[in-house]
């Protein structure tokens, strides 16, 4: 039996390890805006899912309302990274 045949008779015990790769986390030196500026968005896209699942238009318009500042903190922090990038 070779050595293929012989590693599918006898699975191997070892864990299985999955890596999650966030494409925000993509770039190593982001700054703090364009990191909380993700989350928010992610917070009001839930928060206007919710409010649109159960017929609530103030969680829902809470949540577009969130989407638009972690918007505007994300590009807040896209130019100081460029600014940043731009002077080194």
């Amino acid at each position: 039996m070779d050595r293929y045949s012989q590693e599918l008779a006898e699975p191997s015990c070892a864990p299985v390890r999955f890596h999650l790769v966030i494409p925000f986390m993509k770039e190593k030196n982001m700054n703090k805006d364009r990191i909380e500026g993700s989350a928010t968005q992610a917070k009001g896209a839930v928060k206007e899912a919710v409010g649109k699942a159960t017929g609530d238009a103030k969680l829902q318009s809470e949540g577009a309302a969130d989407k638009v500042a972690g918007k505007v903190q994300n590009a807040v922090g896209g130019v100081k990274d460029a600014v940043r990038d731009a002077t080194k």
